[in-house]
């Protein structure tokens, strides 16, 4: 725990806890971690984070601690990812009034705080951390592509011992959206014009020898030593400024006017997170028709009054037996043919129905012409 007080500023002294960040193998570092500054309203942006997320584990950063303001982790579906650690409602993990109501007026005051603590909680855990802020922030490297992390780390990182923190340039993409292409369409596909200026923007620091973090800089104590890399197509970051909408007027939006080569970060990296984007929409229409059948099955079971004891209070199983046991029960009370259609079936049922309503349509096909005429049907249907 660590104790920071200083009597001009706080009221009361803020407490910092560093947890272990959970692994299997303690003594195991990871390659590269990212330590991102404090979210909020990710459940509004899921589809950009996990993009961002996927685009660089592919790159080579294998965790990642994300701090929420409001809860949104959660909401977003972020949980569930691999490698991915919720700090969540950081605000009230800090326990200051003062900082809670900063907090509320400027979402980026806690930022050096957040970042800061999740730096200490890499030590041991991570050769490499990044200040990679937000998920409009890609790293690119046109030169070395989804190789870039690994080159940089040998080329690089490695290459002295006494550097421990290397800063890297950004450059801002923003103004119109390319045409042709919608809010559905990945960020770096997008957006493909920017304003030619580069700029000092996050770093990669050893997080063993890290005192401080800021927003663009991290502070080391002697003997260790900053580097500026100054590589911009080796390795910089396309800062995607209007990711969630236009920062200023058509005087900003005219300073985009640098355009990407064909072959740029919207085609290669584009291509492959477009197709990551079908793969889990795919996913989640699978969930929803795997739940969406016994839930539908459960309330038509529901409406005939068909529930009997076993969800009532007596049940003994529990909330998911007793689950198990009405969707079995509405499962039964649908005819066969129900069941198939609704493709709760087995292969048995399946070929029973068939087979019952082959043998329905040759009884009732009087004529033998395979197919049943207004008065047949009438008849089948009598």
């Amino acid at each position: 725990t660590v104790e920071v007080l200083d009597p001009t500023i706080w009221e009361m002294p803020l407490m910092l806890e560093v947890r272990p960040l959970p692994s299997k193998d303690p003594g195991e570092k990871v390659a590269f971690a990212a330590c991102p500054q404090p979210l909020y309203r990710l459940e509004s942006h899921a589809e950009l984070v996990k993009d961002w997320i996927a685009y660089h584990r592919r790159l080579g950063i294998e965790r990642w601690t994300l701090y929420d303001l409001d809860g949104s982790g959660a909401a977003a579906g972020l949980g569930g990812e691999p490698g991915v650690e919720l700090v969540p409602r950081f605000p009230e993990e800090l326990g200051s009034a003062r900082l809670q109501a900063g907090n509320a007026w400027n979402p980026i005051c806690l930022e050096a705080i957040a970042q800061t603590q999740c730096f200490w909680k890499y030590r041991g855990r991570a050769k490499w951390v990044t200040t990679l802020h937000s998920f409009d922030e890609f790293l690119v490297s046109a030169r070395h592509r989804f190789d870039a992390l690994s080159v940089f780390e040998g080329s690089v990182l490695s290459s002295n011992r006494q550097v421990a923190v290397v800063r890297v340039p950004a450059v801002n993409y923003g103004g119109q959206p390319a045409q042709g292409l919608t809010s559905e369409a990945p960020l770096v596909q997008r957006f493909r014009q920017h304003d030619g200026r580069l700029y000092w923007h996050v770093v990669f620091a050893n997080p063993d020898v890290v005192l401080s973090v800021n927003t663009t800089n991290a502070r080391v104590g002697w003997p260790f030593r900053h580097l500026s890399y100054w590589e911009p197509e080796a390795l910089r970051v396309n800062h995607y400024v209007d990711a969630l909408g236009a920062r200023g007027g058509p005087r900003v939006a005219a300073q985009f006017r640098h355009g990407e080569p064909a072959r740029s970060l919207a085609a290669w990296a584009g291509e492959w997170l477009a197709e990551l984007r079908d793969k889990r929409r795919a996913l989640v229409l699978a969930r929803v028709d795997r739940l969406a059948l016994p839930l539908a099955v459960l309330g038509r079971h529901a409406a005939l009054g068909g529930f009997g004891e076993s969800v009532g209070e007596g049940a003994s199983e529990g909330p998911l037996g007793d689950l198990e046991t009405a969707v079995a029960e509405a499962n039964a009370s649908l005819s066969p043919v129900a069941r198939v259609v609704l493709g709760l079936s087995g292969e048995a049922e399946v070929r029973r129905v068939e087979e019952a309503l082959a043998s329905a349509f040759r009884a009732a096909d009087l004529d033998a012409d395979a197919s049943l005429g207004p008065g047949e049907l009438r008849a089948l249907a009598l």
